[in-house]
């Protein structure tokens, strides 16, 4: 019973060790900056814009103006950044097909 509780053990300690390690070693070698200079690109601009509701992420916002948890000069703030994200991913996907 014992060597079955230890293989069981191992086998989860692997498992764990699977999981863990890959995501650390990308974060030790990237550093985050890649993902921080990209998510920051966005976050200088000061554009406000208005809802879409036809897009996911602005029917989030809304539902955070509408529950208090943003302001409406904050979520105006987000939907012209996340339009401004999108009309750049437009431009840049369709230059590299």
């Amino acid at each position: 019973m014992k060597r079955v509780i230890n293989k069981i053990r191992r086998h989860v300690l692997i498992m764990l060790s699977c999981l863990l390690i890959p995501p650390a070693l990308i974060t030790l070698i990237n550093r985050g900056e890649p993902f921080v200079d990209n998510f920051h690109a966005f976050a200088r601009e000061n554009v406000a814009g208005t809802v879409d509701l036809s897009l996911l992420s602005h029917r989030m916002i809304a539902f955070d103006e509408n529950h208090a948890v943003i302001s409406k000069s904050g979520a105006s703030f987000a939907y012209g950044n996340t339009h401004l994200f999108f009309q750049s991913v437009a431009k840049n996907v369709h230059q590299r097909i």
